[in-house]
């Protein structure tokens, strides 16, 4: 269906509610005597219209000039109506989600214990058995274990037990500290007893729930 203009339409009613009128006044120029004919008549002739016809006229382009309006109108409402709802469809602005606060990374150097480096290319952190506990603590256990798997590390305590197998155990308020060395350590460990100081060196593997478990280590 061809769209309407309003425009074009208030125009045409315009024309049709201005007929009459216009109409007129050419009828009365009409009865103007320019030339007149042997018979004394006006050459042009009158041709005024019927007053129905005259009102019908007007009647009609008033009509059309209002249905344009009301066309115009609702247009008007129409393209409202359309900027309105694609305003409300707008996503609201959704504030930052707030995440956990940031932890602070242990210090594997000044802060946590003392780092060398041995002829063979091995870092070592020489620290103590609160120092290890204390970051255990203070993080999880995955973040323990981002941070700390995988270092060498140089720690001295007490054996708690002897599990034979190349497998000591220390212990340091609650927290154990699981040792396991490699072949061809079991006949020194076998004489160590509970109680005896040692000082060893190992790889850090993991962390559980209440023991951090080393291995490849080495008596000092």
């Amino acid at each position: 269906m061809p769209k309407r203009n309003p425009i074009a339409i208030i125009v045409g009613g315009a024309i049709l509610a201005a007929w009459t009128p216009f109409w007129t006044f050419v009828s009365g120029l009409s009865t103007i005597d320019f030339m007149r004919t042997s018979s004394g008549r006006p050459s042009i002739g009158t041709f005024y219209l019927s007053p129905t016809l005259s009102s019908g006229l007007n009647v009609a382009g008033l009509g059309v000039i209002v249905y344009a309006f009301i066309l115009l109108s609702r247009q008007v409402s129409r393209g409202n109506s359309a900027r309105s709802e694609s305003n409300s469809q707008k996503p609201a602005a959704v504030p930052p989600a707030e995440g956990p606060p940031p932890t602070i990374p242990i210090s594997t150097s000044q802060d946590f214990g003392v780092q060398t480096v041995l002829p063979d290319g091995r870092a070592i952190i020489s620290c103590s058995l609160e120092d290890l506990q204390a970051a255990f603590h203070k993080n999880t256990l995955d973040q323990f274990n981002r941070l700390l798997a995988g270092r060498w590390v140089k720690i001295s305590g007490k054996i708690h037990e002897n599990h034979g197998n190349g497998q000591i155990w220390l212990s340091n308020n609650g927290l154990y500290f699981v040792l396991q060395f490699a072949k061809g350590w079991n006949e020194q460990l076998s004489v160590l007893g509970r109680g005896v100081a040692v000082t060893v060196r190992g790889k850090i593997v993991q962390a559980q729930i209440s023991a951090i478990y080393l291995d490849n280590c080495e008596l000092l």
